[in-house]
């Protein structure tokens, strides 16, 4: 084997060895549907969760805005600043997760069916997030409908009724 040969099959080899590892590693990261339908789940009750924290501070402002002075409950001005930086931090997380189960999803031919939800899910939660940074919390708390509706369409879409 001549010099040139030999130079031409160690690049050959050390381009075969790191396009094999890389997608070793791409796959290897793809969860399953049932990993996805298990998160999806989660995304449902936690979404409950939030808005039934959110609810008393959704119905401060009416659709114009306009503060109710004659409205009680737990939130009369609002969220406290730690619970707005929690909702922030979880939607910041649920956006993730949807998104990495919309990339995964992709290539599954029953999965991908829902997509056009999950995407609406996506939106939404990036709408609350602007929200509860802009302390609008009505359309907060709409937007986490909204997200919930999404979620729950593509879990139906992908996982089957549970």
């Amino acid at each position: 084997m001549n010099f040139s040969a030999l130079k031409k099959f160690k690049l050959f080899f050390k381009l075969t060895a790191v396009l094999g590892f890389g997608a070793v590693l791409l796959t290897g990261c793809q969860p399953t549907r049932e990993e996805i339908c298990r998160g999806m789940r989660e995304s449902q009750s936690e979404i409950h969760s939030v808005r039934t924290d959110l609810e008393p501070a959704s119905v401060i402002e009416t659709p114009a805005g306009r503060k109710l002075a004659s409205l009680t409950g737990s939130h009369p001005e609002g969220p406290t600043e730690s619970e707005s930086r929690k909702w922030l931090k979880w939607s910041e997380k649920e956006l993730k997760q949807a998104q990495w189960a919309r990339d995964a999803l992709e290539n599954d031919r029953v999965g991908r069916k829902g997509l056009p939800a999950l995407g609406e899910a996506t939106l939404s939660f990036v709408s609350f997030h602007g929200y509860v940074t802009q302390g609008k919390w009505r359309k907060a708390y709409l937007a986490l409908e909204k997200a919930e509706i999404g979620v729950s369409l593509a879990s139906e879409t992908v996982c089957g009724r549970p």
